[in-house]
């Protein structure tokens, strides 16, 4: 006979950043239990394996149903001569977290399977990430600021989203992501990523720009959040911003990208994704007020200096991107190359206009390797992150 068809049970994967990793979710009383299966979901899109753990108060909340379909897997309810309760996984995410079970570890009870379970990764001093919901009111009381602080040093705590007086959950996919830089965290240095347009003032209300959605932008930055990297993103005026990041900045002209990248680079990150698209030509002079649209306009424009000369690293990697117009393969292997030798980049990406939509996104990617220029075909933006976190 053959299998049963279990496609409800599968997710689309998102990125592997998980693959090959265990993680335990234990979801404890709090109406916030209504995401826990969202949640579980988003971390199986990144690749993870995941085990529930559901407590007696969360129950009131959601339902072992719920979170066998969101996880593919047997709810753990009770103990059990499996050692259910000990810590084979690499994280422990408590979501959410109640004042109840903020006050069980604390007090180190270990009567349940979830506390058990908590108290083990804690012993072997594996990530135990706690998502904090409640009503504020509650959060602030002296005994569960008293118990947190007791436990604070020992669990890692990603910032809850404050709405309406609450500690509420925040964005399922995004707390996947967070779990995922927890578990791939590198080393502290950063990597700088720019994106977005900028824009060119001629009056106070009107500009020159160019065209970039931050898009590519914002995939290669979750991307290489989810790979364990602290990245800085400096965004000009997007349609598309990241979800996931370590800190931002937003820039609006050239100049403000200039000065936001030479505060970077001042900090020696390990490295450069220099993937905002920047303005060759920028109006002359600027009107404080503005211009009369009744006379004919005439805007003289002068060139930028170019970004990838004025800041080179003397440490890590650079990545820039190079956009044109009805490129033949030669002429994008030239610019490649002559951006390889002009300003020293790890690599060079080149796409043509015609080949970036919404929903696809062709490049050849350039880097020189024993000597020789190596060309690699990229065929979407999830490719082309990949590609820069492969060579970080």
């Amino acid at each position: 006979m053959d299998a049963p068809v279990t496609e409800d049970l599968a997710v689309e994967t998102l990125s592997q950043s998980l693959m090959g990793f265990q993680i335990d979710v234990v979801v404890s009383g709090s109406i916030a239990a209504m995401e826990s299966p969202r949640f579980v979901r988003a971390l199986r899109r990144l690749g993870a394996q995941t085990r529930v753990i559901l407590t007696d108060s969360g129950a009131q909340f959601t339902t072992t149903t719920a979170l066998e379909w969101a996880s593919g897997q047997k709810v753990i309810r009770q103990f059990s001569g499996l050692d259910s309760h000990i810590a084979t996984g690499d994280a422990c995410v408590i979501a959410p977290c109640s004042a109840q079970m903020i006050h069980d570890i604390a007090e180190g009870v270990t009567k349940t399977p979830a506390t058990a379970l908590i108290a083990s990764y804690l012993g072997l001093k594996r990530p135990v990430i706690m998502v904090c919901n409640m009503h504020e009111s509650l959060w602030l009381s002296p005994r569960v600021q008293a118990n947190f602080a007791k436990i604070a040093p020992f669990v890692r705590t990603p910032p809850p989203r404050r709405e309406e007086g609450k500690l509420k959950f925040p964005d399922p996919q995004r707390l996947a992501n967070h779990v995922s830089f927890e578990v791939n965290r590198k080393e502290a240095r950063e990597v700088v990523v720019t994106m977005g347009p900028t824009r060119g003032y001629w009056d106070p209300v009107r500009y020159i720009s160019n065209y970039s959605s931050g898009a590519l932008g914002s995939v290669i930055t979750e991307e290489l959040y989810r790979l364990g990297h602290t990245v800085k993103v400096i965004a000009g005026p997007c349609q598309v911003y990241p979800s996931s990041f370590s800190s931002f900045v937003p820039v609006d002209t050239y100049d403000d990208l200039h000065e936001a990248l030479g505060d970077a680079v001042r900090l020696e990150p390990k490295a450069l994704v220099m993937a905002a698209s920047v303005l060759d030509f920028v109006p002359s002079e600027t009107s404080k007020t503005k211009i009369s649209s009744d006379q004919p306009l005439t805007i003289e424009l002068k060139p930028t200096r170019k970004l990838l000369a004025e800041y080179p690293l003397s440490q890590g990697k650079t990545f820039c991107f190079k956009l044109g117009t009805g490129l033949t393969e030669r002429e994008m292997r030239q610019l490649g190359e002559s951006y390889l030798k002009k300003y020293g980049v790890t690599s060079c990406i080149v796409n043509d206009r015609k080949h970036v939509t919404k929903s696809s996104h062709q490049a050849v990617a350039f880097h020189i390797h024993d000597a020789q220029m190596v060309e690699t075909s990229l065929t979407s933006k999830f490719g082309i992150a990949h590609y820069i976190a492969a060579h970080l």
